[in-house]
């Protein structure tokens, strides 16, 4: 058994205390909310600029499942999508749930001008990281899972946008450590049903 006396119990809250204020810091520096706003409204515009995009390549059919890809560093963003012939030629079950192997991907302008302001912004961010904070130490990085769960609140406001309101929404990574597998299932359960996100963990197995 773990016993905490007061002084222990004062000492826990003087921590909790400074590690909020840290974050704090964090997240009002470098015009965070500023820079988070002009990400999801050039989202808002990106997103169905880019499922227009990939409408127009899936040759008459209607699109099956719709996907925004991301790397390690979150840096940048790309959105594919596949139909349901595409669906029928798969050669395993589960590759409708990895987009990195999916037929359609979007290259519209809109999309890589919202992955410019990203980009811009990580960096910033990365260059102020304290020595010797490693690449998958995300529970370090404040400023990276609110803006995680900022491009997640864009996708779930145009949930119900035409082309996105009745096909599964996933989301992913090239890379990712166990913070930002957190972040991307916690994304996957907000924007789709549960027996969606049954069929996609059995792939991802988390």
């Amino acid at each position: 058994m773990i016993a905490f006396t007061l002084k222990d119990e004062k000492s826990v809250h003087s921590r909790a205390v400074t590690l909020k204020g840290v974050v704090n810091k964090v997240l009002s520096s470098n015009n965070f909310g500023v820079t988070v706003d002009k990400l999801k409204e050039s989202l808002r515009e990106a997103i169905p600029a880019s499922l227009h995009s990939l409408q127009s390549l899936a040759g008459g059919e209607r699109l099956a499942a719709f996907a925004l890809c991301t790397d390690l560093d979150l840096a940048t963003l790309c959105a594919a999508a596949y139909t349901p012939s595409h669906a029928e030629n798969f050669s395993r079950p589960e590759l409708a749930f990895l987009p990195a192997n999916w037929p359609l991907e979007d290259k519209s302008d809109a999309m890589r001008q919202a992955s410019r302001i990203l980009w811009d912004w990580v960096h910033t961010q990365y260059d102020a990281d304290p020595d010797g904070l490693e690449p998958w130490d995300d529970h370090r990085r404040p400023w990276k899972a609110e803006t995680f769960r900022a491009i997640v609140d864009v996708l779930e406001e145009l949930r119900n946008a035409p082309l996105l309101k009745d096909i599964p929404v996933w989301l992913t990574a090239h890379d990712m450590g166990a913070e930002m597998k957190r972040w991307i299932r916690d994304g996957v359960v907000r924007l789709n049903s549960e027996a969606m996100v049954e069929q996609w963990s059995a792939t991802w197995k988390y």
